[in-house]
């Protein structure tokens, strides 16, 4: 009978120190999952954000395809004018006590 308890008892440790052990790997592969998941959404995120961003260059590339567009780039920033158009610029009035920059 006493061998019989010792050999409950050996198995009875060894399915505790096999418990312990699985738990252990399990806490390990847990906070490896949660790193792996943090850079993943971070991946996502930043993916998400290349996507709005190659959008709004698809829209603007859309844009300069029209004959429109360019007009209203050579009108505002090199101040052309087309014949028989008037170009009106409304400045602010200074003041007497302000100093030009």
């Amino acid at each position: 009978m006493n061998k019989k308890r010792v050999g409950q008892v050996g198995i009875f440790a060894f399915t505790c120190v096999l418990l312990v052990y699985m738990i252990y790997i399990d806490m390990a592969n847990l906070f490896r999952y949660k790193s792996f998941k943090h850079e993943y959404d971070e991946k996502v995120t930043t993916y998400n954000e290349a996507l709005q961003k190659n959008q709004q260059y698809r829209e603007a590339l859309e844009g300069m395809q029209t004959q429109d567009y360019w007009e209203l780039q050579a009108k505002s920033r090199l101040g052309y004018v087309k014949p028989g158009e008037v170009m009106y610029r409304i400045t602010q009035a200074r003041s007497a006590n302000e100093t030009p920059l």
